[in-house]
C-alpha cells in the first residue's frame, strides 16, 4: 500500500528511513514523504510507530496506488 505522511520536523525523513517501510520520495520543501508499506504488517502498527516520532502530523492513503497493475 502507498501512503502519504506529513510532518513538520527536519528528523522525520531520517527517522522513516530507519524503519521498516520503502521509503520513496521526500519532499522537505512541502514536507511530506511518500512511502510504501506491506499490508501484512498491519496500518495500525505502521500509525502507532509514526505516532512515536517527534514531527509526525499524518498519514493518508496516496489516490494514485493500484492494486491491480503489476509491474
Amino acid at each position: 500500500m502507498q501512503y502519504i505522511i506529513d510532518f513538520f520536523g527536519k528528523d522525520v525523513p531520517k527517522k522513516l528511513s530507519t524503519m521498516d517501510i520503502h521509503l520513496v520520495y521526500v519532499s522537505k520543501r512541502q514536507k511530506y514523504a511518500v512511502i510504501y508499506c506491506d499490508t501484512a504488517k498491519g496500518e495500525k502498527e505502521l500509525l502507532k510507530n509514526l505516532k512515536n516520532i517527534k514531527g509526525f502530523k499524518g498519514i493518508r492513503e496516496s489516490l494514485y496506488f493500484d492494486e491491480t497493475v503489476n509491474i
